[in-house]
C-alpha cells in the first residue's frame, strides 16, 4: 500500500508528459515502441 502512491504518480506523469502530448503523433506500433523507449530514457535518466 505504501508504494501505491509512487506508482500512481508515475502513471500520472506518463499520461501528462508522454501519452497526452504525443499520442496523436504515433502512427503505428513501431513508432509507439520507438517513442516509448525514448520516453523511458527521458523519465529514468534526464528528468529531475
Amino acid at each position: 500500500p505504501e508504494d501505491d502512491a509512487f506508482v500512481e504518480r508515475s502513471h500520472q506523469t506518463d499520461d501528462q508528459e508522454f501519452y497526452i502530448p504525443y499520442l496523436l503523433m504515433i502512427k503505428n506500433e513501431k513508432d509507439l515502441i520507438k517513442r516509448g523507449i525514448w520516453w523511458q530514457k527521458i523519465y529514468n535518466l534526464d528528468r529531475p
